[in-house]
């Protein structure tokens, strides 16, 4: 049976991001919960076993409800923190499972449009060739000026080096973000209201999601103890970011709110 009193906080993890999405917040989380379960969402992974092809709608769900499940059956009280696209499927498990807090960081359940996300991105891959290319000419002047580049692109400069060789530069990648579009589409696509105490947090130089998505799903919060925290200085990026203790504070205040 259950442990009385037990606790356990599902995590899940961002589109093209993976496990250490809640490094920076994760000792303060073993220290309030039984369990920490950070499940790796299809396709995706370290380095050596990421692969977008493996990437799709159908399986995404299916993982994310075995994996609140199987808490479920071993846990009194569940919360549920998601970052990104894992924002927008915590809020959707929201519509489908009782559990108890909903924490969204940056959840993109609506982003610039696509259009805007592969101009963007368009804009990056350039970059990311050029990069390769000065990398493979041992050319460090030019190396340096496309880091830069790329720093300034994504916000911050030391995260941006991790997706940059690894990820962008493989072309499939144009299908997985149809999947994501798709993922998104069915997070929202019967989302009315979030019952659940909710905490929203977002920043104001997220290249991503606008405040205006941010607003609309603070609006379908109808517990009364939810909560929007808009901070000026963070990127998408959010715990990512080079110091998120900010946000880590505001995240372990409502955890440890009764």
């Amino acid at each position: 049976g259950k442990k009385t009193m037990s606790r356990a906080i599902l995590l899940l993890h961002g589109f093209l991001s993976e496990m250490n999405d809640f490094d920076s917040i994760n000792d303060e989380l073993l220290k309030r919960y039984d369990r920490v379960y950070r499940p790796i969402l299809p396709g995706h992974g370290d380095a050596d076993v990421c692969d977008y092809n493996k990437f799709n709608r159908e399986d995404t769900f299916k993982v994310l409800l075995e994996a609140f499940d199987e808490l479920a059956a071993e846990y009194d009280t569940i919360d549920v923190m998601g970052f990104s696209m894992g924002g927008a499927l915590a809020t959707y498990l929201s519509s489908v499972r009782s559990f108890n807090k909903l924490i969204l960081v940056s959840p993109a359940n609506h982003y610039f449009n696509p259009k805007s996300l592969i101009t963007s991105t368009v804009y990056a891959t350039k970059i990311f060739f050029a990069l390769e290319k000065s990398i493979i000419k041992k050319d460090e002047a030019e190396k340096e000026a496309y880091y830069d580049m790329l720093g300034y692109f994504n916000g911050d400069r030391k995260a941006s080096l991790g997706f940059t060789i690894r990820k962008y530069i493989k072309t499939y990648i144009w299908k997985a973000y149809k999947e994501f579009a798709d993922i998104v589409r069915n997070c929202n696509k019967d989302l009315k209201e979030i019952k659940n105490e909710t905490l929203i947090l977002w920043g104001k130089l997220d290249q991503l999601v606008p405040e205006k998505s941010i607003q609309e799903l603070y609006k379908m919060c109808t517990n009364e103890k939810s909560k929007l925290v808009i901070f000026d200085e963070y990127t998408h990026l959010m715990l990512l970011s080079t110091n998120p203790q900010k946000i880590i504070d505001e995240i372990l205040q409502f955890i440890d709110r009764k």
